[in-house]
């Protein structure tokens, strides 16, 4: 089965543990300092079942979800709808997306650049976001750090909810870099029985270097490599990594955005 389609219908209660709010007004903060105004339009990439994009909408930014899982978009749109946010979804590959006007800024949270597992992937990536952005456009993304995904080798995990239980086994290539993550999940039916469903989950190990690179080799520059959710610049130990660059205006010259 493929990431993310049994995960789409026990997502939400799956990561309630997260603080989604927190993680909206950290990006926003983000977006402030960087110049990207009030109401602009922004692009959530790997939008998942629209966590963060819903939060934007709510606070007036004119969003678009991206997601490959056609499960995930359903549930982000059946909410959009219950709100009344008027929010685009569109189910595409964050290696190729495309949109039909330029965004002012980027946003991809939660591991979706860990799931690119080739540096072409991420240069197909970045090219793409590139594109859908304006000149001096804003690219912000996070990744899961290498302590944190090596720590996870070998690491066998259950967790149980009000309506699923998931069995979790992680196993790491150093050759690829891949953590690959074999998930099994018991979800209940309407019915009260419950479904089995299995899913194949792929995460790199990606250096902080190699993504400065690729951001360079795309078209941007780099604003900031920080601990996500502080400004201060990530340690030996800090679990997930939030980077923002800038699309250029002219090649590399900087001098030129406002």
């Amino acid at each position: 089965m493929q990431p993310y389609s049994a995960l789409a219908r026990i997502y939400d209660e799956w990561m309630a543990h997260l603080d989604y709010d927190r993680w909206a007004d950290y990006l926003c903060s983000l977006m402030g300092e960087n110049d990207v105004p009030p109401g602009a339009a922004v692009v959530d990439l790997a939008c998942g079942t629209g966590l963060i994009a819903l939060r934007l909408a709510r606070r007036g930014f004119r969003v678009t979800g991206i997601d490959r899982s056609g499960e995930m978009l359903t549930q982000a749109s059946q909410k959009a709808s219950r709100e009344g946010l008027a929010v685009n979804w569109a189910s595409m590959d964050m290696r190729d997306f495309r949109i039909h006007r330029p965004a002012d800024c980027v946003v991809c949270a939660c591991d979706g650049v860990n799931y690119l597992t080739s540096l072409s992937d991420v240069d197909r990536c970045f090219r793409a976001v590139a594109e859908a952005l304006r000149p001096g456009g804003l690219f912000l993304f996070d990744i899961s750090s290498r302590d944190k995904l090596l720590a996870m080798n070998g690491q066998f995990y259950g967790q149980e909810t009000d309506s699923a239980a998931c069995l979790w086994q992680n196993r790491y290539d150093p050759q690829t870099r891949v953590l690959t993550m074999d998930l099994t999940f018991f979800i209940e039916r309407a019915d009260g029985l419950y479904e089995r469903a299995a899913e194949i989950h792929r995460q790199r190990v990606h250096e902080t270097r190699e993504l400065t690179d690729a951001l360079e080799r795309a078209g941007f520059y780099t604003v900031s490599v920080l601990e996500t959710f502080t400004k201060m610049p990530p340690g030996q130990t800090s679990q997930r990594i939030q980077f923002a660059a800038r699309k250029t205006v002219c090649g590399t010259c900087e001098s030129s955005l406002p």
